[in-house]
């Protein structure tokens, strides 16, 4: 049986959320057009886990990474917009869709905005370091958008889990 189809208003802090998303997506695209043609013609295009290039190729690589981005933004915004599709971790009522559906809207614009805000690091890790740069205050950065990464999914499983 599919899941109840039911109507769920935006939030004010889902809609600060969405505009972030956006402004990163344009931002990726902006440092994209603005330093491309400053780069040398081989950047770093793989970086291993100690966030340290290991892989360089040719500049038009740094193109791919707004184009992924924009996407996943729009994928992301799409799943976010039909909640009743998704797969729950709970069986999905007619008493509890509001509530489950509202907690995997939020989940999915947080997992956009630190998707996109890690694509425009790592785009910035591509250029800084293409240009002879420093990137540890990027890395950092980096790590603690993983770690937000993972709590964000932490916390939608331990609040869908609960009993309302």
């Amino acid at each position: 049986m599919p899941n109840p189809k039911i109507k769920i208003e935006p939030t004010s802090f889902g809609l600060r959320l969405e505009k972030f998303t956006v402004l990163s997506v344009a931002v990726m695209f902006g440092l994209t057009i603005y330093y491309y043609g400053f780069l040398p013609d081989n950047i770093p295009h793989h970086f291993n886990a100690s966030v340290e290039p290991d892989a360089w190729g040719g500049k038009w690589v740094l193109l791919v990474i707004p184009i992924v981005g924009l996407a996943l933004y729009y994928f992301l915004k799409w799943t976010s917009r039909h909640p009743n599709i998704g797969n729950y971790p709970v069986k999905i009522t007619e008493t509890n869709a509001p509530r489950q559906y509202q907690l995997a809207i939020r989940m999915m614009q947080a997992l956009n905005l630190t998707i996109q805000l890690l694509l425009l690091c790592i785009l910035v890790m591509m250029i800084r370091t293409g240009m002879g740069g420093s990137t540890f205050l990027i890395k950092l950065v980096m790590y603690g958008l993983v770690a937000v990464l993972f709590g964000v999914l932490g916390t939608y499983f331990y609040k869908a889990l609960q009993k309302e």
